[in-house]
């Protein structure tokens, strides 16, 4: 079976549509990205980063499982902006994800509050 999501992202960076590496912090901030896919490998500093830059702008963040985001490309990268707001939108609909661009990333604050005993485990 193939993966639309991963194909979609793939489609996005044949187009140019994509941003990674050294600009992917800049076209956050500037405003360009219109979503955030990221490697459920990436290190916990760049997640944090993502997530806290990603939130301040208002634009979505998602991790993909390793296996899937290393099917996205050859070239290694722990995560991609998407810059084009149509293949955004396309992406999250693959995702199954809302194409709100005003909803937050998942982030573990957005996560439903977890009730149980209070105990440690």
């Amino acid at each position: 079976m193939r993966d639309k999501a991963v194909n979609s992202i793939q489609m996005a960076i044949r187009a140019g549509k994509t941003v990674r590496g050294d600009g992917l912090l800049t076209s956050i901030q500037n405003g360009k990205a219109k979503l955030v896919v990221y490697s459920s490998k990436i290190g916990m500093n760049s997640k944090k980063k993502i997530l806290n830059k990603s939130a301040t702008a208002g634009i979505p963040a998602h991790e993909l499982d390793y296996l899937r985001f290393n099917a996205i490309s050859d070239k290694p990268a722990a995560a991609y902006s998407i810059t084009d707001a149509g293949f955004a939108g396309a992406i999250l609909k693959n995702l199954g994800a809302s194409p709100d661009p005003d909803a937050k990333p998942e982030t573990e604050e957005n996560e439903p509050a977890r009730t149980g005993s209070g105990g440690r485990f």
